[in-house]
């Protein structure tokens, strides 16, 4: 059966993930430090020397888990395609760990080249997803609304989508390239929670392709959290959050017919974006503050909150989002299949 093999999957990407976060971690800390200290050090501890490219390993990890579920799923190559997309990515997020980790500039890629990029990456990938047949440019609305066909329209607009996506995971994961805004291990949860809506989404649809999709994508989540929950002893950094929103982002290629579903995995991501968008807004028209930090998960922990109560309460809300997804789903097997 599909599901007992994708847990062998599973348990492979997560003894990856320990096995190469012990062996890249002292690289990556050598290009901050200039030090190679082969040992991790106190896992519950952190002294500022943690360094950042945690999305650059977990995409070993999750190219790892696609190579493997390729070979039990019916569509390889939309497998493989999810993969070059990511990679693409978190090319961008790795160049911003780059100039800061290794090369100690206080500042990452220009926002409108990385903005462009993503949205030209995205455009290619769902073009390919189209034109492959793949998928269809048809959506379908709920509570009886029907179904519209963007046509032409489908690629640009779902490719604004994905980069919406990826943007709200960038913020979730930290404000910019400023670390003291960063969570260790928020993005990871949330990624996680939407890789198993993304599963569930595959199974209810009788998807196997997004089934493998979203069992492997979780697993990276939950793998990152090894080394990355706080106190992370290696940071996710940019490549973090341009990865997890890669992977959620990259369910809309799986699925068109239920894309306002896979829209809804991603809401705890949304939330904490619109509430920094309110905040940069409102600060440049009235120069006031709505929040007492950057975003809504900062907010919560300038309150007193642990990271351990953010990540709940945002994991709480990516939960609600499955449960809507889930329904949007039902009602479309049910009255269409």
């Amino acid at each position: 059966m599909l599901w007992s093999r994708l847990a062998v999957i599973v348990a492979m990407q997560l003894v990856l993930s320990y096995f190469l976060g012990r062996v890249m971690i002292p690289i990556f800390r050598k290009l901050k430090t200039g030090v190679y200290e082969p040992y991790i050090g106190d896992r519950y501890k952190s002294d500022g020397s943690e360094p950042s490219f945690g999305g650059v390993c977990q995409w070993i990890v999750f190219a790892f888990g696609i190579a493997v579920a390729a070979i039990f799923t019916s569509n390889r190559a939309q497998l493989f395609a999810s993969l070059i997309y990511s990679l693409a990515i978190v090319f961008v997020g790795a160049l911003d760990d780059y100039m800061t980790d290794a090369q100690g500039k206080p500042y990452g890629v220009k926002a409108g080249a990385k903005l462009g990029f993503c949205y030209v990456a995205s455009f290619i990938y769902i073009y390919v997803c189209v034109t492959s047949s793949w998928i269809d440019t048809a959506i379908m609305l709920p509570f009886h609304l029907g179904i519209v066909d963007f046509g032409y329209l489908f690629c640009p607009i779902t490719a604004a989508a994905m980069t919406l996506i990826i943007y709200s995971f960038r913020a979730l994961n930290r404000f910019g390239i400023d670390d003291k805004s960063s969570i260790g291990g928020l993005v990871y949860a949330v990624g996680f929670i939407v890789g198993l809506g993304a599963a569930v989404i595959g199974n209810l649809s009788d998807n196997d392709t997004l089934t493998a999709y979203g069992y492997v994508s979780a697993a990276v989540s939950m793998g990152a959290m090894i080394w990355g929950l706080s106190p992370s002893k290696l940071k996710s950094g940019s490549s973090g959050g341009f990865l997890i929103g890669a992977l959620s982002a990259s369910v809309l290629a799986f699925d068109s017919f239920y894309a306002l579903a896979a829209l809804l995995l991603s809401i705890s991501a949304f939330v904490d974006a619109f509430c920094s968008a309110m905040q940069n807004l409102v600060y440049r028209r009235k120069k006031k503050l709505l929040l007492k930090g950057s975003s809504l998960h900062m907010h919560l922990k300038v309150k007193g909150m642990s990271d351990y109560t953010v990540i709940v309460i945002f994991s709480i809300i990516s939960i609600l989002g499955i449960a809507a997804a889930v329904g949007i789903v039902y009602y479309g097997q049910k009255v269409y299949f």
